[in-house]
C-alpha cells in the first residue's frame, strides 16, 4: 500500500521510522494502518519505497551530517513528492532562557549567556537544503505560549538542553543538580506573581522542499 493510496483513501499514512521503538508506542496504539520502521534516519531501508511527503519534524538539528542525511533523505521522496523540514529560529525564547540563567547562577553552577548549539534553523536551513533539493520555500510561524503558571514554562524547559545537559553532567554537584527543577519553578512562578502571566517567544518554521 503507498502513500498515495493511503491520501486517497482517508489521509492516513502507510509508515513512519524512528530509531527508538519507544517513539512509535502511540503510533501502535492509535489501530491506524501505519506500518513502523525502526532504523537510522540515515539509512532509511530502500525496500520502504518512496513517498508523496517525506517529514523531518524538529530532529534534522541532532545530526553530525545533515547534508548527507537530507540527501539520503531526497532518494526516499517520489517524483513531484516534498520533503518538510521543521526548526527553531537560532535564538528564541529569551525569557525561559533568563530563568534558566537565574537558576543555574543561584545555585552555583556554570554556565554561559549564549544561545543553544543548534546547527539547524530558520536562518540557515535554506542553505543547507538546497545542496539536496532543487526548490526550497520557508513559511514562519509563531510558536510561542504565555503561561499563567509556572508548570507550562517548567514542562517547555525540562525538554530542552538547557535542562538535560547540567543534569547529565556529572561533574556538577549531585545536589545542585537536584535543585535546578525545583529553583527553575520557584523563579518562573516569583516573576509570574510579581509581572502577571509570562510571555515565551518562539519563531518556528517549516522547509517546503521539492527535488525538481
Amino acid at each position: 500500500m503507498s502513500l498515495a493510496k493511503v491520501y486517497a483513501d482517508g489521509g492516513f499514512l502507510d509508515a513512519k521510522w524512528d530509531v527508538l521503538p519507544d517513539v512509535m508506542t502511540p503510533i501502535r496504539r492509535s489501530g491506524l494502518p501505519i506500518e513502523i520502521v525502526v532504523a537510522d534516519v540515515g539509512a532509511v531501508p530502500e525496500s520502504l519505497g518512496r513517498f508523496d511527503v517525506v517529514l523531518a519534524a524538529h530532529m534534522l538539528y541532532h545530526l553530525d551530517d545533515i547534508v548527507a542525511v537530507v540527501r539520503a533523505l531526497r532518494q526516499r521522496v517520489r517524483p513531484g513528492g516534498l520533503f518538510v523540514a521543521t526548526t527553531n529560529a537560532a535564538v528564541g525564547m529569551r525569557s525561559m532562557f533568563e530563568l534558566h540563567l537565574a537558576a543555574m547562577r543561584s545555585l552555583g553552577l556554570p554556565v554561559v549567556d549564549a544561545p543553544e548549539p543548534v546547527k539547524f534553523f530558520l536562518e540557515n536551513g535554506a542553505d543547507l537544503l538546497k545542496k539536496a533539493f532543487a526548490s526550497v520555500r520557508l513559511e514562519k510561524y509563531d510558536a510561542g505560549f504565555t503561561a499563567p503558571s509556572a508548570d507550562p514554562v517548567f514542562a517547555y524547559y525540562a525538554a530542552t538542553e538547557l535542562y538535560r545537559a547540567p543534569m547529565r553532567d556529572e561533574s556538577l554537584p549531585i545536589e545542585a543538580r537536584l535543585r535546578l527543577a525545583p529553583t527553575f519553578v520557584h523563579l518562573a512562578q516569583q516573576a509570574i506573581d510579581a509581572n502577571g502571566p509570562l510571555l515565551v517567544q518562539k519563531e518556528m518554521g517549516a522547509f517546503f522542499c521539492t527535488p525538481q
